[in-house]
């Protein structure tokens, strides 16, 4: 019973999350690392978040051209995201001028 009271916190703190990426540690507030793994891979296998990344987590939805799971933003911003946001790096864009 314990598991799915742990699926339903950590389902509605992603639902109710503004940003898209997530990792483990953002999780382990409620339960252990082994546990708080296990429901993010049955969240995974159930499609409300995707996997973009060793240890990276994307919230996702279905393609409605293919009908295939895909992140809810391109991978540069979830790529940005993950770095500031989950790791605290300063992402600057480069800017090349042709002439």
């Amino acid at each position: 019973m314990k598991g799915n009271k742990l699926k339903v916190q950590i389902t509605d703190r992603i639902n109710q999350s503004k940003g898209a990426v997530f990792i483990a540690r953002d999780f382990l507030d409620l339960s252990g690392r082994n546990q708080v793994g296990r429901i993010l891979r049955e969240i995974v296998r159930e499609g409300v978040i995707i996997r973009f990344g060793l240890g990276l987590l994307a919230k996702a939805v279905r393609s409605t051209a293919l009908g295939n799971l895909i992140p809810l933003k391109p991978l540069p911003e979830l790529a940005r995201e993950a770095l500031t946001e989950e790791f605290n790096v300063d992402v600057v864009q480069r800017y090349t001028a042709w002439k």
